[in-house]
């Protein structure tokens, strides 16, 4: 007689560990990710009256230039809130500029 295979049991963890399951952080990565199409759209909406009065590597090198103004605080305040730090890097273990493994 043949013997039946019983379906296997899926482990906790990963159901636990699904997309379905992740709640603030994934909200916030969506949030982030909104935002980002939303500022890139924005900009090449707003560079073009720039682009016609300046040469592009001008309009180019003045939105990096802001942009990096604007890494610079993100960093700076994502350094001075220990619960923000710990959203945004867990695995940090309370250093923020630690690369986790």
């Amino acid at each position: 007689s043949e013997q039946q295979q019983q379906p296997q049991k899926v482990d906790n963890k990963v159901a636990e560990d699904g997309a379905e399951n992740m709640g603030l952080p994934a909200l916030l990565g969506n949030c982030f990710f909104f935002m980002n199409c939303l500022c890139t759209s924005l900009y090449v909406i707003l560079s073009k009256p720039a682009l016609q009065v300046y040469p592009s590597l001008f309009v180019t090198a003045w939105s990096y230039n802001i942009a990096a103004l604007f890494m610079a605080l993100a960093a700076w305040l994502a350094a001075q809130f220990d619960d923000f730090m710990n959203l945004i890097c867990p695995d940090c273990g309370g250093n923020i500029w630690k690369i986790p493994p």
